[in-house]
């Protein structure tokens, strides 16, 4: 995984994440609740990214139409990029 780097882009609608690096990506703490970041970015990109998209979520299996896994470690293949949309306290572990 790595951070978005000088020159990637991270705004609304089909450019949400443009590069050609990303193959596919992770949102950490994907909702299905209306309203959450984590609903809003995954209806964006599922919308606009052709690659792989992943949500994490233990409690739920699916998010706007992605599966969704209950940990990082689940998620199969390569993550060329994660996104987490979770308070920064749920991060330290």
């Amino acid at each position: 995984m790595r951070a978005l780097a000088s020159g990637d882009s991270c705004c609304a609608g089909r450019s949400l994440v443009r590069t050609s690096r990303n193959h596919s990506i992770v949102l950490a703490g994907a909702s299905n609740t209306p309203g959450k970041m984590g609903n809003l970015f995954a209806l964006r990109l599922k919308a606009g990214f052709d690659g792989a998209l992943y949500a994490v979520n233990p409690g739920e299996r699916e998010v706007a139409g992605i599966p969704s896994y209950a940990t990082i470690a689940e998620v199969p293949g390569t993550i060329d990029l994660m996104l987490a949309l979770l308070p920064g306290r749920a991060l330290v572990d």
